[in-house]
């Protein structure tokens, strides 16, 4: 009997070693299970977090992107604005030479032509003035000639006009005696032409 009850003791020592290394066993295995969990969990928090900050920095590189090309294009449309207004500038910067050109251009044909137009007139006016100076040179020169015409015939007619009263008063002085009575009246017409007479002239009937 009392190895059988030391059997007993013994058997159930063993059982309740067994069940409590059981319980151990299967309080491990849930420990390790709720550990595995519990990292599994971490893991997840993590993972969940990792995502989250990576869902974060895409979004905000989204953001920032999203600004770059605003500020770009932003940039790009004040570009393209200063270039217009650029070239408006340049279009009317050469709009301005051009009508200036053109303007000192008809300024300046418009002189010529004045210049010219005076330079004929005066032209005109000087060959009027020679035209008219050459007309009263030739006028003075056919005067001069017609007077040096009618003065040389003037002194050819004085010349034989003294040559002729030259010889009437010889012939006078020569034969005044022969002559005085038997002149018609008026033939002693020139003012020195008695004096070659006689003062007492008698007519030939009175001998």
């Amino acid at each position: 009997d009392g190895e059988a009850k030391r059997l007993q003791e013994e058997k159930k020592q063993r059982d309740a070693d067994n069940f409590k290394r059981i319980v151990q066993e299967t309080e491990k295995a849930r420990e390790e299970d709720q550990e595995m969990q519990n990292l599994r969990d971490v893991l997840w928090e993590e993972e969940t977090e990792a995502a989250r900050r990576r869902e974060d920095a895409a979004r905000e590189e989204k953001r920032l992107k999203l600004k770059q090309d605003m500020a770009l294009a932003n940039e790009r449309q004040l570009q393209a604005k200063r270039d217009q207004l650029e070239l408006e500038r340049l279009a009317e910067v050469r709009l301005v030479e051009a009508t200036q050109k053109q303007f000192a251009e008809d300024e300046a044909r418009d002189q010529r032509t004045a210049a010219e137009k005076h330079a004929a007139k005066l032209a005109y006016i000087q060959a009027v003035a020679d035209q008219k100076e050459q007309r009263l040179r030739l006028y003075e020169e056919a005067k001069r000639a017609e007077l040096d015409e009618q003065s040389g015939a003037s002194a050819a007619d004085d010349y034989r006009r003294k040559v002729i009263d030259e010889a009437r008063r010889r012939l006078l002085q020569q034969h005044a005696a022969l002559l005085d009575g038997y002149l018609p009246k008026g033939t002693l017409s020139q003012h020195d032409d008695p004096k070659f007479l006689p003062s007492s002239s008698s007519s030939p009937s009175s001998g």
